[in-house]
């Protein structure tokens, strides 16, 4: 399904083209795959602009192939003439007023089928700086400034992890000096994104410098963007667009599970240390203490968003206390911290010894902490004359 066009701007609407591939307008009835995962233009369009050096020619429509696509059988595929003047933008209109540091995942797929050169499709947020709803500065994602683009093979790019860059030069971010999204939205945390007639999210090919565009064919597929609670993914196929949406598990960042259980008693020998963490943000880091002693967990789950972190040891009878922290892409931090006994005896525990005697040391560290935390949450009398209101609140203040 091609979608060709000359001039400065040739633009077709890709509902109407999927519609008539899919018999729709000849009345023939179709069942969409799931409630979740329906195949329309969800919201893609094609436009091919000229560059600003002249008007050229190019194609992009729906088509099999090229090679094995990661999803499905097909994608959607760009073609520039020799002239290489042609800009042509698949763009998606749906993203309206998404903030920008909201974003946790956006990914895509290329398939370059010219060889000799690093050009491949890439990606334009358009972002909207103060709050009227329309564009005032476009951050455009080149694959070849991230890594080497490889020629009849399909290649998936993490955009959130890699550079980006200004058509405005904002935050000193050229395409000589391209910086992660982090550089950017330090200077304009509010940014969101802004759908006007080229949509605010854009995977285009053409025009720009740097790389050869001439006589150019290149493929997308399989693009995915996760904001806030909302994962999206779009798999191009020849016959439209299958989307599927789901909802990330939402909250803050937490623990949902602490191994060995705090305060209980566990048999000498080998013990897993593990802790489960979830967040609406991925996970960036997960580190873990046992008695001050830095762990080396392992790394394990279903997504970003839920992951196991656990090592084992073998431990001796003793007192033990965990402190675990975790991390995500929104910047936020979380720690627990716990304690657990490892005693022959299962009725051993942190306070007394399984026949009733008194652990005095532990006793007195309990009561101290509790009186301490009190005085200080209530009245705001601090326990060793230093000021602590940044980290724990307090009443009197």
């Amino acid at each position: 399904m091609g979608i060709g066009a000359r001039g400065n701007a040739g633009r077709a609407g890709l509902a109407c083209v999927v519609a008539l591939v899919l018999g729709l307008a000849m009345g023939t009835a179709w069942t969409p795959r799931s409630a979740l995962a329906q195949v329309s233009s969800d919201g893609w369009e094609f436009t091919l602009l000229a560059c600003p050096a002249g008007g050229g020619y190019g194609t992009g429509g729906f088509e099999n192939g090229p090679g094995v696509p990661l999803n499905g059988s097909g994608s959607f595929v760009f073609s520039t003439a020799s002239d290489g003047l042609a800009w042509l933008q698949l763009h998606q209109g749906g993203l309206d007023g998404v903030p920008l540091a909201s974003l946790h995942d956006l990914t895509y797929s290329t398939f370059v089928v010219t060889g000799g050169t690093q050009a491949a499709p890439y990606l334009m947020l358009q972002v909207d700086l103060n709050d009227d709803g329309l564009p005032d500065d476009q951050l455009v994602y080149l694959p070849h400034l991230n890594d080497t683009v490889v020629p009849i093979e399909w290649q998936t790019w993490d955009a959130l992890e890699g550079v980006w860059w200004s058509l405005n030069g904002r935050a000193g971010m050229t395409q000589a000096n391209p910086q992660p999204l982090s550089v950017y939205l330090d200077a304009y945390p509010n940014a969101t994104l802004a759908n006007d007639d080229t949509g605010a999210l854009v995977v285009a090919a053409g025009c720009l410098s740097g790389v050869s565009w001439s006589s150019w064919q290149g493929a997308v597929d399989a693009l995915s963007i996760a904001y806030s609670t909302t994962t999206i993914a779009w798999d191009f196929e020849s016959t439209g667009v299958v989307t599927s949406r789901r909802a990330i598990p939402g909250g803050p960042l937490t623990f949902t599970n602490l191994t060995p259980a705090p305060w209980s008693t566990v048999a000498p020998g080998e013990v897993t240390v593990a802790v489960n963490v979830r967040s609406s943000s991925p996970i960036t880091r997960v580190t873990m203490t046992l008695n001050g002693q830095e762990l080396a967990p392992e790394i394990a789950g279903p997504s970003a968003f839920q992951l196991s972190a656990f090592t084992g040891l073998t431990l001796q009878p003793g007192l033990y206390q965990v402190l675990a922290t975790a991390e995500d892409r929104s910047g936020q931090t979380f720690q627990a911290m716990w304690q657990f006994v490892v005693s022959n005896n299962p009725n051993d525990s942190w306070w007394f010894l399984a026949d009733g005697t008194p652990r005095r040391a532990e006793i007195e560290a309990s009561l101290r902490s509790l009186v301490e935390a009190f005085r200080w949450h209530f009245w705001g009398y601090s326990w060793d004359g230093q000021q602590h209101s940044t980290d724990i609140p307090t009443h009197a203040e």
